[in-house]
């Protein structure tokens, strides 16, 4: 989906990003998507579309990557994908090389400025 939003209404996870459930990512990237929307919100709490407008933006670029990751599981067997970083073996892809990082914010933090 080319937006995550519109007006006051936000997805997230599957709603909005869904990735392969052969990615064992589903529920991963609904969990950081929801903290991403939450302390966005609280950040900008004064300031609803600014809020929503942050977490899209912080969040598109991982929710890309591990859509990749699920695009790439229909290549050949054996043969490196996405960028040559992940092997399948048989077919069955490494699901530790899978799991994607991401830093999430020091909302609290930041929500405690002035």
């Amino acid at each position: 989906m080319s937006r995550w939003s519109r007006g006051r209404i936000v997805l997230v996870g599957d709603a909005g990003y869904a990735v392969s459930l052969g990615t064992g990512q589903a529920i991963s990237v609904a969990m950081v998507g929801a903290c991403v929307l939450a302390g966005e919100l609280a950040t900008h709490k004064d300031d609803l579309f600014g809020g929503i407008a942050a977490y899209e933006e912080g969040l598109r670029a991982y929710v890309t990557r591990n859509q990749d990751i699920a695009l790439a599981q229909d290549a050949k067997p054996d043969e490196p994908t996405v960028e040559g970083e992940i092997a399948f073996t048989r077919g069955i892809p490494d699901f530790g090389a899978l799991t994607l990082p991401f830093a999430l914010k020091n909302y609290e933090e930041l929500v405690r400025r002035p």
